[in-house]
């Protein structure tokens, strides 16, 4: 059927127009194999303008700076409470401020966790499970996300005491 078609249109010409419809073909092909990767790149933020990851719809970083108004003035525990990525926060900004982590600011919460200076390592546990929940908030199912009560008040005493300059260089066991 192909050589019918091909004879019609003459001997030379056949030739010719079959050679133009393989490269009209391999040209469809490469253009859609092009656009299929820079999709792909485009949709895991390799490539745009924004040049950051996709992450799932409703995750949303917080931030409003923490609802504290001076730094002598202590926040509303019950209302950061509410939102495990505040209460990281709070921790991440307590721990500048009294000189016990580095000025680097792209360190994820398990690099600060294990770089910051911890008088007690149950001061590192309690950084550890806020960090914890405020990555289930960010990344996690999509529903409400709460300190517990426990976590809230263990969180509070460190922020107090992470405020207060270092005890003594923490020693491992």
């Amino acid at each position: 059927m192909l050589r019918r078609g091909l004879r019609s249109l003459g001997g030379e010409t056949g030739s010719h127009g079959l050679l133009a419809v393989f490269f009209v073909l391999a040209g469809i092909l490469l253009l859609t194999v092009l656009l299929v990767v820079m999709l792909e790149l485009r949709s895991a933020g390799l490539i745009g303008s924004g040049r950051r990851p996709a992450r799932r719809p409703g995750a949303r970083i917080d931030t409003r700076t923490p609802p504290e108004a001076a730094p002598g003035d202590a926040p509303d525990w019950k209302e950061v409470g509410e939102r495990p990525t505040r209460v990281l926060r709070l921790l991440v900004d307590a721990l500048d401020r009294s000189h016990r982590i580095g000025r680097e600011r792209h360190l994820t919460c398990r690099e600060i966790s294990a770089q910051a200076r911890f008088d007690t390592e149950r001061q590192r546990q309690d950084f550890a499970q806020v960090a914890l929940l405020a990555e289930r908030e960010l990344y996690g199912p999509i529903a409400p996300t709460r300190v517990p009560e426990k976590t809230l008040r263990a969180a509070q005493a460190l922020h107090a005491r992470l405020l207060a300059r270092p005890a003594r260089p923490e020693t491992e066991p």
